[in-house]
């Protein structure tokens, strides 16, 4: 069965039970590092990771909001720590640009699981940044004499902060909008489609050939 076959299978699961990818994609994917020879392999997980990613954060898109923390709490470990555990037959053979579709969603992880202060403290500077940049209220000198350079400093101090690497500020803000905890924070006009995450993804992740884990 394919990598992101089995990742299909267990979208429901993923807010309702624990280690679903240890548990699942794992073993498979360790036999399948085994059996094939290291270039072919490395090739079916390239490819397996970009699919995987694909259906994860398409996943992610769609879901309206999470019911609860518990709830949230699961997604961000299964997605998170879990999928990387899972994954290290593959992360072992391949090199950073073969990660990059997984760094979004394992941004957006890392959003969630935040404990609620440093949640809403993010969102109120992610919402200030973005105000900020569409704005052309009076701000304080250095934002005027160079705003585009004081603004980028502080979303990258605020991301990183955060654990972010890869998510744009309104894409950030998308995903925290999911948090039980900060529903109705964020107003739905000013929600960017999270469907821009996939403009992270490379060409490989839309296409449709099957990436067998077993014979």
């Amino acid at each position: 069965e394919s990598i992101p076959g089995i990742a299909r299978k267990m979208l429901r699961r993923l807010d309702v039970e624990s280690c679903v990818f240890s548990f699942e994609l794992a073993p498979p994917l360790l036999a399948l590092s085994k059996r094939l020879r290291p270039s072919g392999f490395r090739t079916v997980a390239q490819q397996g990771v970009a699919k995987l990613a694909n259906h994860l954060l398409q996943h992610l898109q769609r879901q309206a909001g999470f019911s609860n923390d518990a709830q949230m709490e699961l997604f961000a470990a299964n997605c998170g720590e879990d999928l990387r555990s899972a994954l290290a037959p593959a992360v072992a053979v391949l090199d950073e640009a073969d990660l990059a579709p997984l760094r979004p969603l394992w941004d957006s992880c890392a959003l969630l699981a935040l404990p609620r202060s440093e949640a809403e403290s993010v969102l109120e500077e992610l919402q200030r940044v973005v105000s900020c940049s569409t704005s052309v209220a009076v701000e304080p000198a250095e934002l005027l004499a160079d705003p585009s350079s004081v603004l980028r400093r502080r979303k990258e101090e605020v991301m990183s902060a955060a654990g972010v690497r890869d998510l744009a500020p309104e894409q950030a803000i998308a995903v925290l909008a999911k948090r039980p905890d900060l529903a109705g924070r964020v107003p739905q006009d000013a929600l960017a489609p999270l469907s821009v995450l996939q403009d992270l993804l490379p060409a490989s992740a839309a296409a449709e050939g099957m990436l067998q884990l077993s014979a």
